[in-house]
């Protein structure tokens, strides 16, 4: 409620615009937590209401939310590293390795030795994990556009606007934080985590139960 008041005030009363610099600022730390509480409250209820759909999708198909992840990172950056794909979904070492052996065994994605470096495994989708992320795709967007539908075109530009600003300042802070991470692991940075992640074999049972636990 207080942050409509914020957004409307400025406007009822334009004189009051040659302050706006030190009262907008002001405002912008007095708004900030219940800003904060309102977005996670709607991203929470949006996700709410999107996710039975969404497991069932995955449910039909046999898949948790961690094998879909990687087979989105896969497809956005074929021919990447196995780490690297794990640095785009947050994972390592032998939980990495275990997805990627699961996802693979399934027949969705297929790993190539580099021609450069035998020991750096990299990996693309097969025609059948293809299928399936346009598959899954079609389904999101078709979900979106229906949603996006039921509000004003002003509206859905402006929320494609702020929300595509609230996901690129999310991804900037997590990479600055990701830097300063491998600045103290010194080694056990991108390279160090892409020849750990292809030297881990053999069954994983940590791994299973950390990417199927969201499904």
């Amino acid at each position: 409620m207080s942050t409509h008041a914020a957004r409307t005030s400025p406007d009822a009363d334009p004189p009051a615009a040659s302050n706006l610099p030190t009262e907008a600022g002001a405002s912008t730390e007095a708004d900030l937590p219940g800003t904060t509480l309102q977005l996670k409250d709607a991203l929470g209820r949006f996700f709410a209401l999107v996710e039975p759909t969404r497991v069932e999708l995955w449910n039909e198909r046999g898949l948790t939310l961690g094998q879909l992840r990687l087979l989105f990172a896969v497809r956005d950056a074929a021919g990447a590293s196995t780490g690297e794909v794990g640095q785009a979904i947050g994972l390592t070492g032998s939980s990495l390795t275990g997805l990627v052996d699961r996802v693979a065994a399934l027949g969705f994605v297929r790993r190539e030795p580099d021609q450069q470096d035998r020991r750096v495994t990299r990996l693309w989708l097969t025609d059948a994990g293809a299928t399936l992320v346009a598959e899954f795709e079609s389904a999101r967007e078709a979900d979106f556009s229906a949603v996006l539908a039921q509000l004003p075109p002003a509206h859905r530009r402006d929320l494609a606007r702020l929300f595509t600003e609230f996901v690129d300042a999310a991804q900037h802070l997590i990479e600055a934080q990701r830097l300063g991470e491998d600045g103290r692991l010194g080694e056990g940075g991108r390279g160090g985590a892409s020849t750990s992640d292809e030297r881990a074999s053999g069954p994983v049972e940590h791994g299973g139960a950390a990417t199927s636990a969201p499904a």
